[in-house]
């Protein structure tokens, strides 16, 4: 089976091209730890939101997750 030497440039899941040097997994790692660390940001935001919630003796589960996709969508 012949694959297309362009097809190997391409990240598999955006479709975009990565540095002919770096493999098709690199860019696809390199996009999860990019999420990853996103992630991480978000959860300290939230947590702090959290903790500010509970001071004032109001936390759902809603709530929370709108304040994760609200911080998800800002940044």
């Amino acid at each position: 089976m012949v694959q297309n030497p362009e097809a190997r440039n391409l990240d598999r899941i955006n479709n975009t091209s990565c540095s002919p040097m770096v493999p098709v997994q690199s860019c696809h790692i390199a996009e999860c730890k990019k999420m990853a660390e996103k992630n991480k940001k978000l959860i300290k935001k939230l947590e702090a939101k959290q903790k500010k919630a509970l001071q004032r003796k109001f936390l759902s589960p809603e709530y929370l997750m709108s304040l994760y996709q609200q911080s998800w969508q800002n940044d």
